[in-house]
């Protein structure tokens, strides 16, 4: 081996070693508090409990499938196929309703062989995944049949503590990328963690698009105003009540506060400060959010919901049945639809729940409110539950389906 080579290697190895340092120190700047928290305890999903799923009046809900694993994010494909990627399995699942009764009587992984396979979107004729280190691209064939998926992205930074993409292809034709946090509260080793990136379609020209989020798992654009909203995961150990969860309206070169403020641009107390921070000054820079949600309740996968033109029903052959419309009502649409998974972390639990983000004719978001509620019995020590909202999507038969990712099941939302 030359010296240059060995250098190279050192160097290497010093930069692994400075990464697996920053892994291990990284609540350094808000240290663990005692707090009384506890998880409630997970039931089975049983068809009595389906029943007490509450949603507005004129809304359905149903098992679509179940037994399936752990479904995390999810996208829907032109001819209805349900797709949802799975971490520990590594792959994605297709889930198709033949006879358009309301159930899949079709469950088959069509891409497999991808450990912490999590991001997924559709934009057009291509299917967009990633991984902890890569995005993927496979064509998507007008019957549902994904191609071999192939590396566009390479290099993703460090995932320590936040380790799940997630992807979106905006107004622009441009593939977003969220990279989280490597820690709760800490400086990064990467600038480009705790973020969005942006690249073509292709993977090229990637960049930094926005920073200061530390986990910003769903994010969507407006379909009227083309604006791109995403909902970020507030730090750990300040208490019950704080920091919120926020609703932030992302838009290029804006800092959003993590880690040095939160929410309304609040500052972050912090146990260790920094050498040279001018927290101030951090905060006089960054974006506040819009709206806030409860605190500890991890949001995830959003989606706007659009109305669907009558052409959007699934045509059929006149010897098969044909998709049925079902449309939400007019103030229901183009608001944002975010899965809230539940927090694991509040002495008083809260979230297992899909929320509803109200926006007015203008496109300013103005109200959050619950949509989907039930999962959650009990709200003290007594408390169970029966799922957690995960990944979201719409159907072209202007459906909603939603994942739950801890009793395995596909649930699908309708209006009469």
């Amino acid at each position: 081996m030359t010296r240059f080579a060995c250098a190279i290697a050192i160097l290497n190895a010093f930069a692994l070693s400075v990464c697996a340092q920053v892994g291990e120190a990284r609540d350094e700047m808000v240290k663990d508090r005692p707090e009384q928290t506890f998880m409630p305890k997970q039931v089975p999903m049983t068809d009595e409990l389906v029943k007490q799923l509450k949603v507005p009046a004129g809304f359905h809900v149903n098992v679509f499938a179940k037994g399936l694993g752990k479904p995390r994010m999810m996208a829907v494909g032109s001819d209805g196929t349900v797709y949802f990627t799975r971490r520990e399995e590594g792959d994605v699942v297709a889930l198709r309703d033949t006879n358009h009764d309301g159930v899949a009587d079709e469950v088959k992984s069509v891409v497999t062989g991808y450990p912490e396979m999590h991001g997924i979107t559709i934009h057009g004729d291509q299917m967009f995944l990633a991984t902890i280190k890569q995005v993927f691209v496979a064509s998507l064939s007008p019957d549902g049949k994904v191609g071999q998926p192939k590396v566009i992205v390479d290099h993703l930074p460090e995932a320590i503590r936040h380790k799940n993409r997630t992807l979106g292809v905006g107004p622009d034709n441009k593939l977003y990328i969220t990279i989280g946090s490597t820690g709760n509260c800490n400086l990064e080793p990467d600038s480009r963690n705790a973020g969005m990136l942006r690249c073509d379609l292709d993977g090229n020209n990637i960049e930094i698009f926005c920073s200061g989020l530390r986990n910003t798992l769903g994010f969507d654009w407006h379909p009227v105003t083309h604006e791109m909203w995403g909902v970020d995961n507030g730090i750990d150990y300040l208490g019950e009540d704080q920091p919120p969860e926020e609703l932030n309206k992302l838009e290029k070169g804006k800092n959003y506060g993590w880690p040095y403020c939160y929410g309304k641009n609040q500052p972050t107390p912090l146990d260790v400060v920094p050498p040279n921070l001018d927290q101030k000054k951090w905060i006089a820079g960054a974006t506040p959010s819009v709206l806030e949600f409860t605190p500890h309740v991890a949001p995830l996968q959003a989606v706007f919901y659009v109305a669907q033109p009558p052409s959007a029903v699934l045509a059929s052959s006149s010897n098969k049945p044909r998709a049925t419309s079902h449309p939400f009502p007019d103030e229901y649409t183009n608001n944002l639809y975010v899965c809230i998974h539940g927090s694991g972390n509040r002495h008083h639990p809260a979230g297992y729940e899909i929320d509803r983000v109200i926006f007015d004719t203008k496109g300013h978001a103005t109200k959050i409110e619950p949509f989907l509620t039930g999962f959650l019995q009990g709200k003290d020590e007594s408390s169970t539950f029966f799922g957690r909202p995960c990944g979201i999507a719409e159907a072209p038969d202007g459906s909603l389906f939603f994942s739950d990712d801890y009793n395995g099941v596909v649930y699908r939302i309708t209006h009469d």
